[in-house]
């Protein structure tokens, strides 16, 4: 499940996944990303990870 797109996070998809602003943020700043804004793509895993990948 996405979560975040070039940037803009994906709301309907965050309350779907019941995973809180608070807690997105958090696996953000452990990828060494500081904001949404800097996060070309966001996943939610089927195992419950969540993945981030930089913008570039």
């Amino acid at each position: 499940m996405i979560l975040i797109r070039d940037g803009v996070v994906v709301r309907t998809a965050l309350s779907q996944s019941e995973v809180s602003d608070e807690e997105l943020l958090a696996h953000l700043r452990q990828n060494g990303v500081e904001s949404p804004e800097d996060a070309r793509l966001c996943l939610l895993e089927s195992d419950g990870r969540i993945s981030v990948i930089k913008k570039a």
